[in-house]
């Protein structure tokens, strides 16, 4: 995880594929280390753990430079209560299904579940949640559809490359 400075402006994220593609005349080492980084004013970000509370939005911010390290910052602002009422988890049922040389596989039962237990949305295919709209309005609930949805294609784009692993060359007993 890096940082590069332009201008004076702080780049975040920034990578070292973003740094050759902005020189495509310069001939870089293949391996840059981040010694060497420096002298293209980039740095590391030191990793720092996201802040676990379900009563803040929390986002990552522009890293912080403390004693010469840069660490990464978390930005945390106050939930609304609707926010707070229907934060949860999302689950899935995932199945694959596997011939030589084939997969199939099928995500189903798309289903929001509330911390609290009164703000439960149920299965995503639901026109209105569960719980009713006292609880999760209908915006809300087309957020929480559209993050499960975006959860769904994580999983599914998760899946394909590790499918398509070519096992005719493992000789091994491992899977």
């Amino acid at each position: 995880m890096y940082l590069r400075i332009i201008d004076e402006t702080i780049n975040y994220p920034y990578s070292i594929s973003q740094l050759r593609e902005g020189y495509p005349n310069v001939s870089l080492p293949a391996e840059l280390t981040d010694i060497s980084l420096v002298e293209w004013d980039m740095y590391v970000v030191t990793p720092t753990p996201k802040p676990i509370d379900y009563t803040k939005n929390i986002s990552e911010g522009t890293p912080n430079l403390i004693d010469g390290i840069y660490y990464q910052n978390w930005i945390q602002t106050n939930a609304s209560q609707s926010e707070i009422d229907y934060t949860g988890k999302i689950s899935m049922k995932l199945v694959i299904e596997c011939k030589v040389g084939r997969y199939k596989y099928t995500i189903s039962d798309i289903k929001h579940t509330s911390k609290n237990g009164k703000a439960t949305g149920g299965s995503i295919d639901n026109t209105v949640p569960e719980c009713g709209t006292m609880h999760i309005t209908e915006i809300e609930w087309k957020k929480i559809k559209g993050e499960a949805l975006q959860n769904v294609k994580k999983v599914s784009d998760e899946i394909k490359p590790i499918m398509a692993y070519d096992t005719a060359n493992n000789t091994g007993d491992e899977w």
